[in-house]
């Protein structure tokens, strides 16, 4: 009976160290392994709104830099590489030396912060063409800075919030002087491939334009276009693919196998 009862108490005794046995530590893992695959998509997609929303604040600074540089000096600045209302002058802070600007968006970055960074206007300097945006007539006083530029000046453009790689925020004016339904031109910024900007006027134009209700298509705005890659780092509507594909007819967006999360001031 005694013998029993001893038995009975090393039984009811704790282990010695007191440990986790590997089923234990196993079931611990699984546990936690679940627990971060249904935190890591909230996360990721709160991280996508945060960078969001800093685009849309970063493109709301750049409308009100262009506004600011319409009221001062009449009109937008041009999108054009080939625009006739080019810079007068030789600055050569964008372009291959000639002084001409290669894409809109450097063309906007320079318009905003001006030739030295410091803005527009004879007052800032002795060259008063290169302190001239656009053929303009030089003031006696300075104008701007309209937006202050991070790190990269405007050859790089305006960038994204979005990192790695951060993307120029494309910029079109609108110029009524085109043909009727081009007054917004793709080619004014590059091209070449989606991470780029659009790569044919119909894939830009589901992105510039929206459909009325009676099936007609207008633009978005009639002054000019900004638009930021996205979180995807792709520009426009896209198909999926591998290479991903340009959306360039509006039944991809209607039976929804065209997506896209470009971010814009419309």
């Amino acid at each position: 009976m005694t013998s029993q009862i001893g038995t009975n108490d090393r039984a009811l005794r704790p282990r010695a160290g007191g440990g986790f046995t590997l089923i234990e530590l196993l079931v611990v893992m699984s546990i936690i392994a679940v627990l971060v695959g249904l935190l890591l998509p909230a996360v990721n997609h709160t991280v996508i709104a945060v960078r969001a929303a800093a685009c849309a604040h970063r493109i709301a600074g750049v409308s009100g830099g262009l506004e600011n540089f319409k009221q001062d000096w009449g009109t937008y600045p041009p999108s054009d590489p080939q625009a006739s209302d080019k810079i007068v002058g030789s600055d050569d802070t964008v372009g291959d030396g000639s002084g001409v600007m290669r894409y809109g968006y450097q063309i906007m970055a320079l318009a905003l912060i001006g030739p030295t960074a410091k803005g527009w206007g004879a007052a800032l300097g002795t060259d008063k063409d290169a302190k001239t945006p656009f053929g303009g007539s030089a003031p006696g006083r300075a104008y701007g800075p309209y937006y202050q530029m991070e790190s990269g000046g405007s050859r790089a453009g305006i960038a994204d919030a979005f990192p790695s790689p951060r993307r120029p925020i494309l910029y079109f004016r609108f110029d009524p002087g085109n043909l009727v339904g081009q007054e917004l031109d793709y080619q004014d910024n590059p091209s070449t491939s989606l991470e780029e900007g659009f790569t044919s006027k119909a894939h830009f134009d589901l992105s510039a334009k929206y459909e009325t209700p009676d099936s007609r298509q207008k633009w978005q705005r009639d002054d000019y276009l900004l638009i930021c890659a996205g979180a995807d780092r792709l520009f426009g509507y896209v198909r999926e693919g591998d290479p991903p594909m340009a959306a360039t007819d509006i039944r991809y967006v209607r039976d929804g196998t065209a997506t896209c999360d470009d971010i814009t001031n419309f």
